[in-house]
């Protein structure tokens, strides 16, 4: 019983797409403070995370780190192993 039921649980973790929270095994955001109101986000998305869905949530993370607005220094949208979607912003916080 208790082997199905952590099947059960595993095969629903991979058979959604990665919700917005901080990075765990599905994926999720990591953040690093640069210093000087400058963050770098990363989103890791999974197989059925789109690339759109990764970029918007590496923004309102941005958005939280940044109590508001922020100017994009540097962003990159790419696939991880081919399939697994990430974004990384490097933002500056403007208030």
């Amino acid at each position: 019983m208790k082997k199905t039921l952590l099947i059960l649980s595993t095969l629903l973790i991979y058979s959604c797409a990665t919700p917005y929270q901080p990075n765990a095994l599905a994926g999720g955001y990591v953040d690093s403070d640069y210093g000087d109101g400058r963050f770098k986000v990363t989103f890791y998305g999974n197989g059925y995370t789109k690339m759109n869905t990764v970029q918007e949530y590496a923004k309102s993370r941005a958005k939280e780190l940044c109590a508001g607005e922020f100017d994009i220094i540097n962003q990159t949208v790419r696939k991880r192993a081919g399939i697994y979607p990430v974004a990384e912003i490097i933002v500056r916080c403007t208030k």
